[in-house]
């Protein structure tokens, strides 16, 4: 591996007002300079953080190697954050006042992610000490470098391909944070073969937030559209380049010096799965990459009910566990074992739908919209929950869902809160309390909607 070292050092960047009595001038400087070695490139721009507890005292952004970064400190103990390759103009950047530790590095909209790597060190600095620092900046993206899905229909007009589910963005720290993202790129159609669709990207993306992950194939024809749903389960991190490729076949001065180490691509990892009209869809091993995903299909904008969400895969998957992003409230496996009817709760929520004011046209194209909002992509048939699963699904479960929904890093559901639900054909306010209170007729509770979807499992 090849390394990038900096020599980092604090400076002023900041005009600081203090009483004499209080505190004299700085007398040392921390700076910061870089130098590449064997070619290896850290990600520019480079914003530092300088965090005393959880209150940031300075930030100072490093443009490019050959610039030296200023920053004065009283003495103390330090957290130094860095990040690289959060340019200002694709990321919202926290300001001194509210940045902590823990606040999050965000797109701005639009924006895909950057090459992004971090660091993270503690320091303690004494009056008139020289400190060394070395910080090692590590890569939190993936790279996706070639998508190739093969014999596609020529009737076809339109292929994507969508990754989930997968953290959205970072903190400061170097954390991930809010999983359930997703990334969808879209393919074009080769000249020779025409029956050939790709994608030569070279963009950067988080990796999963869950173990493993599901990737999406959405095929595009003038009668509609089909989704197929090929689940990856081996995990999937940052600083691993990935190919896919699928066949359709149907305080006073002191000073610290420190060095920045930039990371290679770990590795590349190449998946390849096969799928067809029938919905199956399986994977095939590939000597520079192993293969041991699960696999399943299902469809879009089909007519035949009992096709449309409907995925084949090796286990069946549990209630109170994951599946393609979702949580599974229940779990109906058939007499036989090999198949199963599952209920899924979506990771997404919409407040404040309805103000009790609304006519019931209104009311309907509220609620359809926010549905519409929260739904999960390669899953038909979103709706509300009706009185008997609030009650014999969700509340008398409800501390278990509770629990897990927070360990999987999806919204809980909130006790002392209105969910909008189905009674009868008609739209009502479940008051959600530890034993369950439906009907609630006053919209000073909240109007939440937080839709379910049924699906079907069947083993390979």
């Amino acid at each position: 591996m090849s390394f990038f070292t900096a020599v980092c050092c604090l400076s002023a960047c900041e005009k600081v007002v203090i009483e004499e009595e209080d505190m004299a001038a700085p007398n040392s400087v921390l700076s910061v300079v870089t130098r590449a070695d064997d070619g290896l490139k850290v990600s520019y721009p480079i914003t530092v953080y300088v965090f005393e507890g959880q209150e940031c005292q300075a930030i100072q952004t490093l443009g490019e190697e050959a610039e030296a970064l200023n920053i004065p400190l009283v003495e103390g103990t330090y957290t130094v954050c860095a990040i690289g390759g959060a340019q200002a103009s694709r990321y919202n950047l926290p300001t001194k006042e509210e940045a902590t530790p823990t606040t999050p590095i965000t797109l701005k909209e639009g924006m895909d992610h950057g090459d992004l790597m971090t660091a993270k060190s503690t320091v303690t600095l004494a009056d008139g000490e020289t400190n060394q620092l070395t910080l090692s900046m590590s890569r939190k993206v993936m790279q996706l470098t070639d998508i190739t899905i093969k014999k596609i229909p020529k009737n076809v007009t339109a292929v994507s391909v969508t990754i989930l589910p997968l953290w959205a963005s970072l903190s400061i720290d170097g954390t991930y944070y809010q999983p359930g993202s997703s990334h969808v790129i879209e393919l074009e159609q080769d000249d020779i073969p025409q029956t050939t669709w790709s994608s030569e990207t070279q963009d950067y993306i988080m990796p999963p937030s869950d173990e493993g992950a599901t990737i999406q194939v959405k095929l595009t024809t003038a009668e509609g559209s089909k989704t197929y749903a090929y689940n990856y389960s081996e995990k999937l991190e940052a600083n691993y380049q990935l190919d896919i490729e699928g066949i359709y076949t149907e305080a006073i001065g002191v000073t610290l010096t420190g060095t920045l180490t930039g990371t290679n691509w770990a590795g590349k990892k190449t998946i390849k799965f096969d799928f067809d009209e029938s919905g199956n869809t399986t994977g095939t091993p590939d000597n520079e990459t192993p293969e041991n995903g699960n696999a399943n299909g299902g469809s879009e904008d089909n007519d035949n009910n009992n096709e449309t969400n409907t995925f084949i895969v090796d286990n069946i998957p549990a209630a109170n566990t994951a599946f393609m992003g979702c949580y599974v409230l229940s779990s109906k496996i058939s007499s036989d074992a090999n198949s199963a009817e599952l209920l899924l709760l979506s990771p997404k929520q919409q407040e404040k739908v309805l103000t009790g004011e609304e006519d019931n046209g209104t009311k309907s194209s509220k609620i359809n919209a926010a549905v519409s909002n929260c739904s999960e992509d390669g899953i038909e048939n979103w709706r509300l929950m009706t009185l008997n699963e609030m009650n014999n699904i969700l509340i008398s479960n409800l501390s278990t869902i509770r629990t897990k929904l927070e360990s999987m890093g999806q919204t809980a559901i909130s006790i002392g809160e209105c969910y909008i639900y189905n009674r009868n054909d008609t739209y009502a306010l479940y008051y959600v309390t530890s034993s369950g209170n439906d009907n609630y007729g006053k919209y000073d509770k909240n109007s939440i909607v937080r839709p379910v979807a049924t699906v079907t499992v069947k083993k390979r």
